[in-house]
């Protein structure tokens, strides 16, 4: 598994066109977002990383301070086919809990469906789709 998802980080290094569209479930307003964006898989010096398996899925406890604030986020991954993958985030100092589906259909296009919750209150805040295009 882990040897999967090193294949799979290290296919999507680079850089991307990025459109993401967000849907606030509340206020039923929709957010457009056009970019580029640089995925790198070197972890800076700031960053703390623990890395953990249990039954069949990756669990990564990531730590980075930034400007004398301490964030902490439990991020697991699930590959679930050949080409998609699962990814769950969970702030622990914020009642919220992020799940992406990540569908790598080629070499150059990536796409992603998310779901953004509070879980404190049981509640859908939102929901993202996103496109990426490799920039050639």
């Amino acid at each position: 598994m882990n040897k999967n998802l090193n294949l799979f980080l290290t296919n999507v290094q680079g850089k991307w066109l990025l459109q993401e569209n967000f849907y606030y479930l509340l206020s039923k307003n929709i957010q457009t977002y056009d970019g580029k964006i640089n995925f790198l898989t070197n972890i800076k010096d700031n960053y703390f990383i623990n890395n953990y398996q249990e039954s069949g899925k990756i669990f990564t406890q990531i730590s980075f301070k930034k400007l004398n604030k301490e964030k902490k986020f439990i991020f697991q991954v699930e590959k679930i086919t050949k080409n998609v993958l699962l990814t769950e985030i969970k702030q622990s100092n914020h009642h919220m809990q992020y799940k992406e589906h990540i569908y790598n259909s080629s070499k150059n296009v990536i796409v992603s469906f998310s779901i953004l919750k509070n879980i404190h209150e049981n509640k859908y805040i939102g929901l993202k789709v996103a496109s990426y295009i490799r920039i050639l």
